[in-house]
């Protein structure tokens, strides 16, 4: 059984955008912690939410190239 390469559209759409979701998260995750800061009144979640987001953006990179090794050794060209 072939696969067609028209098969793995999400695979092809997040390694040709791996630079928007990494930062996409990071921002997400910083944005979150901000917020959750402002609403409780507890601006050290400020530093906690840049720390995580920084963790995030690495985690992101690390999955994002684990799946771009995995796409490279079996998926057809």
């Amino acid at each position: 059984m072939t696969m067609s390469a028209a098969s793995w559209p999400v695979i092809r759409q997040l390694l040709a955008r791996r630079r928007i979701v990494c930062l996409g998260g990071a921002a997400g995750v910083a944005a979150l912690a901000f917020w959750l800061g402002w609403r409780t009144g507890w601006p050290e979640l400020y530093g906690i939410g840049v720390l995580l987001g920084a963790a995030m953006h690495f985690a992101l990179r690390a999955a994002i190239e684990v799946v771009s090794l995995v796409a490279e050794t079996l998926m057809p060209h």
